[in-house]
């Protein structure tokens, strides 16, 4: 058995934050795991939005905690102590030795020293609180076409959704709103220099600029990035076409979803002709 007991302590691990489902997370996810030192992890289903919380509640009673622990100290058990607590920051220490220990050993056992995850459920407050933890970690946010990402939505099925992954998240208004929730949060993020936002579509159409992008970004040499991913389609459901319903193109004409969406240069279209039945690319 593997023993996976123990930290790394990387100093910058690598996230890969989607807005929202079907945007080409896994493509990044897919290009980072070639590079001989990162290993990206997947999804982990919303776990640190748990962490971040259980974050605030220790912040919360600090003060009281602070007091209590200071009336220790002076008077020993004859205080007044049922609050004592140790400070945030061991909090913080512990969250990071806990996701180090997590993702950066398993990473190390497969000769990966620098580790990270993908995820299409954190907005910028997420990526605030990695931060926090992790100084020097690396954020990469992926928007695509809201209208291609809910196309591609329409026609996933896995084993684990059987009914489809709109009827998982509540349908194609949830899925929308999910969408523009995090891409607002993202055009409102201050993270600097850790953050580089990239668009799918470029991705995919000018595949070796975006590769120079991310490898001065991450300090990594793009040549060490393997352009076959590129070459090897990972559609993510089982072989049927997207497409958009009556109830997607409602979804779609709604004003607030291009109130985000056109500060990615995103706008709404009219279903592509040349395609049957308003088809779009995946």
């Amino acid at each position: 058995m593997n023993n996976y007991l123990g930290t790394t302590m990387v100093e910058n691990p690598v996230f890969v934050l989607g807005c929202g489902w079907r945007t080409g997370s896994t493509l990044l996810q897919r290009l980072l795991c070639s590079h001989p030192e990162i290993h990206i992890w997947g999804e982990n289903h919303g776990m640190l939005h748990m962490l971040q919380q259980a974050a605030e509640t220790v912040d919360g009673y600090e003060g009281v905690a602070r007091k209590h622990l200071d009336a220790y100290q002076r008077s020993g058990t004859d205080a007044w102590i049922p609050m004592m607590n140790p400070a945030p920051e061991c909090f913080e220490s512990g969250l990071r030795a806990l996701l180090d220990s997590y993702y950066g050993v398993p990473a190390v056992q497969f000769g990966k020293p620098r580790w990270g995850f993908k995820e299409v459920r954190y907005g910028a407050d997420v990526a605030a609180f990695l931060q926090k933890l992790f100084p020097a970690a690396r954020f990469l946010v992926i928007v695509r076409h809201p209208a291609d990402c809910l196309a591609s939505a329409r026609a996933t099925r896995t084993l684990f959704l059987k009914k489809g992954l709109l009827a998982d998240v509540g349908g194609s208004d949830s899925f929308l709103r999910h969408w523009a929730d995090l891409g607002r949060s993202f055009l409102h993020a201050d993270a600097g220099a850790a953050m580089l936002r990239l668009r799918y579509e470029d991705i995919v159409s000018e595949p070796e600029t975006a590769l120079q992008l991310i490898g001065d970004f991450l300090d990594v040499n793009p040549d060490d990035l393997d352009r076959q991913v590129f070459e090897v389609r990972r559609r993510g459901w089982l072989g049927r076409d997207p497409r958009l319903t009556a109830e997607d193109r409602d979804a779609l004409a709604q004003e607030w979803l291009w109130e985000v969406a056109g500060n990615f240069d995103y706008f709404p279209r009219c279903a592509d002709s040349s395609l049957p039945n308003g088809q779009l690319q995946g």
